[in-house]
């Protein structure tokens, strides 16, 4: 069964939301292949595109760890 997540129903920005997410779903597998990546506008916007790009993934590999599944994460090195 796949659960997929746009903008709209999930912000990456909100750690709580990630969790319940993960809760409700319990996933054997997470792929993550969301990132902020607006570059000029992450330089305005710092403290989301953190959330997004560097505690999202973090929270992510929490929530794999405790669920035993997997974690896929794509990522990028433009906002870094």
């Amino acid at each position: 069964e796949l659960h997929a997540f746009d903008r709209a129903a999930l912000d990456l920005a909100d750690p709580d939301a990630l969790v319940a997410a993960c809760r409700a779903v319990k996933p054997g597998l997470i792929v993550n292949a969301a990132a902020y990546t607006a570059v000029d506008k992450a330089e305005s916007d710092e403290a989301r595109a953190g959330a997004i790009n560097g505690r999202a993934p973090g929270i992510l590999a929490e929530q794999a760890r405790r669920q035993g599944a997997l974690l896929v994460h794509y990522s990028t090195d433009y906002v870094f």
